[in-house]
């Protein structure tokens, strides 16, 4: 019972989050037709849609199904979107939501400025320009191609919203997107993203569309390697100053590759000269006799290593154990 109550609680602090995050939808904002290009800046793009079969049909024209029973043919799908600027690289198989069936196609744009000559997307002018040490990227959408008195009842309101949607590839200066309730600017969201959107029933009427976005002609992606290259050589300048700090100061080459190591994890660390301290290195081995080794007396195992070892060095015989069990423990070095 009381999983049962703490399974429940949890979904309903889930749902309400999920609520208030996407502004009294669970899982965000649902568009009805949606054009999602991520851009880079020589052009090339990676678009996806995510669309219902009605709006394809009612906002481009195109030859779909739009009843709930015929079965899509992904081979005809790709063929409405084949160009050659483009590769349809997925077709998505159909879900339903309110009725209505949805499909994603990804595709693969090789010049963001020839995607009009696709169908789908003739109803838009891109450009990609630079001005003034910018990247400027245009995009107007026309009207659709809906001809009049040819509206089928798909269970719309009007109300349904149509996204044209950016990721890009620098740091934004300026756009003109703006909330389609309150009209005010939207600010870019994570993932350096900016959404126009529109009322269905704009986009139904042929009302236009205009994305503009000035943004930086250096790359994220450029940033962030030159933050990390200059992170990656102040380390190497750090640790060449602790190995020589190390070994101005004498100390032994345990301390100071210990204080290397803890702060860059590199493969091969130097190593510090003896400076007349002694380097004791204490070795114990433990779950058998004394005698059971040759440097302890052993006429059996010629353990010639430890042998050496001893030769070299310093060996216990006798100790003072706080516990019975300790004065078994084998031999030191």
């Amino acid at each position: 019972m009381f999983r049962r109550l703490c399974a429940a609680v949890l979904a309903a602090l889930i749902l309400a989050a999920a609520t208030a995050c996407g502004g009294n939808r669970i899982f965000g904002k649902q568009y009805e037709y949606e054009e999602d290009l991520t851009l880079s800046l020589d052009g090339s793009a990676t678009l996806v849609v995510n669309a219902s079969l009605p709006s394809l049909v009612a906002l481009r024209g195109l030859p779909l199904p739009t009843d709930g029973t015929t079965r899509l043919k992904n081979d005809e799908i790709r063929a409405l979107f084949a160009s050659p600027v483009a590769e349809v690289t997925r077709v998505s198989p159909p879900w339903r939501r309110k009725g209505r069936r949805f499909i994603q196609i990804r595709m693969k744009v090789s010049d963001v400025r020839r995607l009009h000559e696709i169908t789908p997307f003739a109803w838009s002018k891109y450009s990609l320009t630079q001005e003034n040490g910018q990247h400027v990227f245009r995009q107007q959408v026309a009207a659709s191609a809906l001809r009049p008195g040819s509206l089928q009842n798909y269970g719309w309101d009007g109300r349904e919203i149509v996204a044209f949607r950016l990721h890009l590839p620098s740091k934004i200066l300026y756009h003109n997107a703006r909330d389609v309730e309150t009209n005010e600017t939207t600010a870019t969201s994570r993932g350096n993203i900016l959404a126009w959107e529109q009322h269905l029933a704009d986009r139904l009427d042929g009302r236009p569309v205009e994305l503009e976005v000035r943004m930086e002609s250096r790359s994220i992606l450029h940033r962030t390697l030159f933050i990390f290259g200059g992170a990656f050589a102040a380390a190497v300048i750090v640790l060449l100053l602790l190995v020589w700090w190390t070994m101005r100061k004498g100390r032994s080459a345990t301390t100071g590759l210990f204080l290397v190591a803890a702060l860059l994890p590199l493969s091969a660390l130097a190593q510090t000269p003896r400076t007349g301290r002694p380097n004791i290195v204490y070795i114990m081995t433990d779950d058998h006799a004394a005698h059971a080794i040759g440097a302890y007396g052993s006429r059996v195992n010629k353990t010639r290593t430890s042998t050496a070892w001893r030769a070299r060095g310093r060996s216990w015989r006798t100790s003072l154990p706080p516990t019975q069990s300790a004065r078994r423990a084998g031999p030191r070095f």
